[in-house]
């Protein structure tokens, strides 16, 4: 028999303490002895950071591109961060790139760009703190990289 307590989102607050225990059944239905009493605080995500450079919209015209930011208002410092390149601000469509999770306590990062001219995308940036993530910051850029020209040789007959 199996036993599941499910509480609905909006029954927890943030920042609150719940106290919880566990009991399980085996296969002939016997029940454990509870556990001793765990507790558990609740949290939001924290908020994001503030995109320092690039500014938003502007023109790119070498790679990587420095991405800067600051950490919102009580931190002082972080466990790690993550930044992507997208199509989209929210990260819903393709990735173009992605750090991963950068044990750092850095708040830059170079990110690599791709030579399609005038396409828009967006540079991503969360941080880690105490194992829970920040919302994503988000700020688009527009790529000015070209591919290479072939270069064209003209000869003069003196």
């Amino acid at each position: 028999m199996l036993f599941r307590s499910v509480l609905a989102a909006n029954t927890w607050t943030a920042g609150n303490t719940y106290e919880y225990q566990l009991s399980v059944f085996d296969c002939a239905s016997v029940q454990s002895p509870w556990s001793a009493s765990r507790f558990a605080t609740t949290t939001t995500s924290f908020a994001s950071p503030t995109i320092a450079a690039p500014t938003a919209g502007s023109n790119e015209y070498s790679s990587p591109v420095e991405l800067d930011w600051t950490l919102p208002s009580g931190f002082t410092l972080v466990d790690a961060y993550r930044v992507q390149r997208a199509d989209a601000s929210d990260g819903s469509g393709v990735i173009y790139y992605d750090s991963g999770v950068v044990v750092s306590g850095a708040m830059s990062a170079m990110v690599p760009l791709d030579s399609v001219m005038g396409r828009t995308d967006y540079l991503r940036v969360a941080f880690r703190y105490g194992g829970l993530w920040s919302a994503w910051a988000s700020v688009n850029i527009v790529g000015q990289l070209a591919s290479p020209q072939i270069p064209t040789v003209t000869a003069y007959q003196p």
